[in-house]
């Protein structure tokens, strides 16, 4: 599946996008608390998922590593036949960006 983001099981999509959920005081669960910053700590507010998984998979079709949107560790390109990157892999959490 074309633009797919597989996730290691204790992520969530508010890891991804930097925010908690609202009427929770705490930090999102599978996240960090953003003050002591964590993954989603330099998340712009207002983004949302489709901007994050776009940005990445913008800058891994240049032939770019990227910071992993789920962990913010190193995720590169992954090559099938052709030239261009059918995909990338996260080195730390295994996340991948299909």
């Amino acid at each position: 599946m074309a633009g797919a983001l597989s996730l290691p099981r204790r992520a969530g999509v508010h890891a991804l996008l930097g925010a908690r959920p609202s009427g929770r005081g705490g930090p999102a669960r599978g996240g960090c608390d953003d003050r002591q910053g964590g993954p989603g700590a330099s998340a712009r507010p207002g983004r949302t998922l489709d901007d994050v998984l776009l940005d990445t998979w913008q800058q891994l079709s240049g032939h770019a590593a990227v910071s992993c949107p789920v962990c913010r560790g190193s995720m590169v390109p992954r090559y099938g036949s052709e030239p261009a990157p059918v995909g990338g892999r996260c080195r730390r959490c295994g996340s991948t960006l299909e």
